[in-house]
């Protein structure tokens, strides 16, 4: 009868550990014996993980005949799923780690991570059966290239995946209220009256009819609420959030050479002026200046980042411009939520924005899925979609004077390999066989078809690959293939030795004045004006001379 009952209870413990554990976390010890064991670290956030759980099968088939170390054959990917940083994950010695907010120039001067220069320059074939012959860098774009060999011209760091900030807009809605910008300087929701958009081209429809300047926004805020539409939606639980909408705006009016400015601090290299603000008679008067190392401080002062300020402040101090549902209690789930039913209950106004990440889509998947489940057709393949944002501040954009849309990319995702097995060349080995089949163009589209996210580096999607993508996350890729992409770092010797300084995040100290106010909260709240705000984060000549006068020619 023991015998029995021990059968019984052993079969249980082993019925939970096959059907509740997550593939690839802990598998049974007679899996993973004989096999290299790889550990590799995924940061468990907007993007989740489940492309890693679908990659780690295909890997293992593939080299299942490999060896990688002596009395070994095939590979265990052991797969961690967290949100921890980048320190802890380095320290607790997982192999190959997809994280954000990497600073990798520091880690290589910590020698915390690997070179992977090979794993970046040599050919793909290899690990694609032969399908691709060209190189990782061959997908990376040249200011990548740049800062990423910044330390003696090799690899140690390859871009995961990309995030911008910004707007989602309602689509749907905007065709239903006519908030479409018409070419004869009304309103409509027919595409062929729509205005050419912030690009200045109407063969591009992506933007025909959405507002090209702050103007034309700021009309278009009034019309929303005219048709008992609010025009946004955000967390104020995590006021920090709304920051992600001034770091799209800055980046849209800049433009990518200019917004490039604040991390390679070269004028005449770049053949870019920045536009600034100055302080004339009590008014803030926009000049053009030449950027270099000695003056780089005045890229703290750049207009682009004071028009957004101006911007949020409207939003902060007119409640007609919130949903009502936006209060110190909503989250961010929250409100995502709130911008997935508004249109679909009909309780309160229909909500036209949301501040938001552009990876929110696949943070809100179960309230899209129950959306879906309870209003079926109506909520079905809902036209939601990234928002081009302005490119002037005054006035129309108008046919053939426009400018290209850019798209500022805020969470510095890498994927690193830990130098903690330098040691052990088979794991070496294993570890930059896998990073190097994570970049193959199949893997590439596999990422995005299962997180909706578009990866940090160059790779072809066909059309009926795209069309798998619900609309919103279809735009989002649409919309990369036609934008300048802004990664906010170089191989100037200022960035390279302090790049944790030069962050665009949401927490970043760039949005604090000294009374380390949010913006937002220090708007609504508290009486603070765009200009004060805006010159509180400024940066005088002194402390920019007294931290990086050694790097001046």
């Amino acid at each position: 009868m023991k015998r029995i009952l021990s059968l019984i209870l052993a079969l249980g413990v082993l019925f939970s550990l096959t059907a509740c554990t997550p593939p690839g976390l802990s598998e049974p010890e007679s899996d993973r014996d004989g096999t290299t064991v790889l550990s590799v670290f995924n940061f468990d956030g907007g993007i989740g993980t489940t492309w890693l759980y679908d990659l780690k099968p295909l890997f293992e088939a593939q080299y299942e005949h490999v060896s990688f170390e002596e009395g070994k054959m095939g590979v265990t990917i052991d797969i961690v799923p967290n949100k921890s940083d980048i320190s802890s994950v380095l320290a607790q010695g997982y192999h190959v780690i997809f994280n954000e907010e990497i600073p990798f120039n520091d880690l290589i001067a910590q020698n915390k991570i690997l070179d992977i220069t090979d794993v970046v320059t040599s050919s793909l074939s290899d690990v694609s059966n032969g399908a691709e012959p060209g190189t990782i860098q061959d997908k990376l774009d040249e200011s990548q290239v740049k800062a990423l060999t910044a330390k003696g011209g090799n690899y140690y760091a390859l871009p995961h995946y990309e995030v911008y900030t910004g707007l989602a807009y309602d689509a749907d809605l905007f065709k239903e209220k006519a908030l479409y910008f018409a070419k004869d300087g009304g309103w409509t929701d027919d595409p062929s009256e729509k205005t050419c958009g912030p690009d200045g081209d109407f063969a591009t429809e992506y933007d025909n009819g959405l507002p090209s300047s702050y103007e034309e926004f700021y009309t278009l805020m009034k019309k929303m609420v005219d048709e008992t539409v609010a025009p946004f939606v955000f967390t104020e639980q995590l006021p920090r959030y709304t920051n992600d909408l001034l770091a799209g705006l800055w980046a849209a009016y800049s433009g990518k050479d200019e917004f490039l400015l604040n991390v390679n601090f070269d004028s005449e290299g770049t053949n870019t002026k920045a536009r600034i603000m100055v302080e004339e008679g009590g008014n803030l008067v926009e000049k053009e200046v030449s950027i270099d190392m000695s003056n780089g401080y005045r890229m703290s002062q750049q207009s682009g980042k004071y028009y957004a300020f101006d911007f949020l402040e409207k939003i902060a101090t007119n409640g007609d411009y919130r949903s009502e549902k936006v209060t110190g209690s909503l989250s961010h789930t929250g409100a995502q939520e709130q911008f997935i039913y508004s249109n679909l209950e009909g309780k309160t106004a229909p909500i036209a924005m949301l501040i938001e990440g552009s990876y929110w889509y696949n943070e809100a998947r179960d309230y899209i899925n129950r959306s879906e489940n309870t209003y079926k057709d109506r909520a079905k393949n809902r036209n939601l979609a990234w928002m081009p944002l302005p490119r002037q501040y005054k006035g129309t954009v108008t046919e053939g004077n426009g400018k290209k849309n850019t798209l500022l990319e805020t969470l510095s995702s890498f994927a690193v390999i830990n130098a903690s097995i330098k040691d052990n060349a088979g794991l070496v080995n294993c570890a930059k066989t896998f990073l190097k089949y994570c970049y193959t163009n199949k893997a590439l589209v596999d990422f995005t078809l299962k997180s909706g996210t578009p990866k940090g580096v160059k790779y072809t999607m066909t059309k009926d690959e795209l069309n798998q993508l619900p609309p919103y996350q279809r735009s989002l890729m649409e919309l990369k293939a036609v934008s300048d992409i802004i990664y906010p770092y170089s191989n100037n010797p200022i960035f390279v030795n302090h790049q944790s300084v030069f962050d665009y995040d949401q927490g970043s100290k760039i949005w604090e004045t000294n009374s380390h106010l949010v913006a937002y909260l220090a708007f609504k709240d508290n009486g603070v004006s765009a200009k004060q705000y805006f010159l509180g984060t400024t940066i005088s000549q002194s402390d920019w001379v007294m931290k990086y006068s050694k790097y001046f020619k």
